[in-house]
């Protein structure tokens, strides 16, 4: 049971021709349970909503006909350069109801005639009555195309959570004050604060479920499964390219079998800046893919967010750059010197003498706290180029 397949191994769509000799489209098809008002039948409310229909199909393409209706996912090519091809299912048709998909078959069974055994005791019938279940889902979807990221489609974002830690900072970088004239200030106004003080930090948690993905693509072996947990027989480094500011005799590479858990986004992602995202792992959920009949994946990625805006600089004395769309994990605050507050803020932290300053996006490896990588790559099943880590 599937879809048909194109030159390359990928999916390819069922033809209007073969979706009328199923029964789904055109003059000939036939949909049920209208006479008694049951087609469609609508259930909204809070918790979920979701419209069913139901057909009469030739009893020969009731398979087809559930192909047709749930849609399908492969990986094709060759390993490691897999890919992944989707052909999407019917969306409810309807003005309003585009993003109401078909999920699930409830029940398919026999209809219009009673039913023949064969040798296996497997009865065949005139037709085949198919209740199909559409869901309204909250992911993107598009069909194959070369321009269109994986993570634009079936791609979920999940709630949200804020969460504040404290960090801790000197408190000898503060003074105690009040309204009084220096010469009425008695202590402990003007001495600095003799204990360790806390600032909060707010963060944010964010996950992306990614759903039906084969089960090969995630395998210990797999290209994606490598990528993300790492690749320890993997040494191999690429160069980037010449950077301005890179520090005098280090490192100028990334290296390639080091895991995405633990890297920071290269590149912007998902409305996030490069440097804001924080790679904390895959939690892994094994379903059934009804089309395929076998188990398939539901991945979901899990971020940490750190949205501060990093400031660069101190020329003249006292005035503060801030670099548009710099910031994030790489920034560590400092509360400044001498009481001036106008220097606080977050600054990029790296190795290396004064003066070291890179963008975000254009960092090599082991000169910070986080290395980067491009998030975009958790989407892809096969190999990556080097240069594109």
């Amino acid at each position: 049971m599937g879809f048909p397949l194109n030159p390359d191994g990928s999916l390819k769509a069922f033809t209007t021709d073969q979706l009328t000799a199923m029964g789904l489209t055109g003059a000939t098809a036939l949909t049920a349970d209208v006479r008694n008002g049951e087609h469609p039948t609508f259930e909204l409310d809070s918790q979920g909503c979701s419209i069913r229909r139901s057909w009469f199909v030739p009893w020969e393409q009731r398979d087809n006909a559930v192909v047709a209706l749930l849609g399908g996912v492969k990986l094709y090519g060759t390993f490691p350069n897999y890919l992944l091809s989707r052909v999407m299912p019917t969306a409810f048709p309807d003005t309003g109801y585009e993003q109401y998909v078909a999920l699930a078959c409830e029940s398919v069974t026999g209809a219009k005639g009673s039913g023949k055994n064969d040798a296996k005791f497997i009865p065949a019938y005139p037709h085949a009555k198919i209740v199909c279940r559409h869901e309204l889902v909250w992911w993107s979807l598009a069909a194959d195309s070369p321009g269109a990221p994986e993570y634009l489609r079936y791609t979920e974002q999940l709630p949200s959570t804020t969460e504040t830690s404290y960090l801790s900072l000197p408190g000898s970088m503060m003074k105690y004050q009040s309204n009084l004239p220096p010469v009425l200030a008695i202590p402990p106004l003007g001495y600095p604060i003799p204990y360790g003080i806390g600032r909060p930090e707010v963060m944010r948690r964010i996950a992306f479920k990614w759903r039906r993905i084969p089960y090969a693509a995630w395998q210990p072996t797999s290209p994606l499964y490598l990528r993300v947990h790492g690749d320890p027989s993997n040494t191999t480094t690429t160069l980037l390219p010449a950077i301005a500011g890179s520090p005098p005799g280090g490192a100028n590479s990334r290296a390639v079998g080091q895991p995405y858990i633990g890297t920071v986004n290269r590149l912007p992602l998902l409305g996030y800046p490069a440097g804001f995202l924080l790679c904390e792992g895959v939690e892994e959920e094994i379903v059934p893919d009804a089309v395929a009949g076998s188990p398939c994946w539901n991945l979901t990625f899990k971020f940490l967010v750190k949205a501060n805006t990093g400031l660069q600089g101190v020329f003249p004395a006292g005035f503060l750059t801030i670099y548009a769309g710099n910031g994030g994990h790489n920034y560590l605050y400092w509360g400044g010197v001498g009481g001036d507050g106008t220097q606080a803020g977050y600054y990029f932290a790296a190795k290396g003498p004064v003066g070291t300053w890179l963008p975000n996006g254009s960092i090599p490896d082991g000169i910070c706290l986080f290395n980067e990588r491009d998030h975009a790559n958790l989407w892809k099943v096969g190999a990556v180029a080097d240069a594109d880590i």
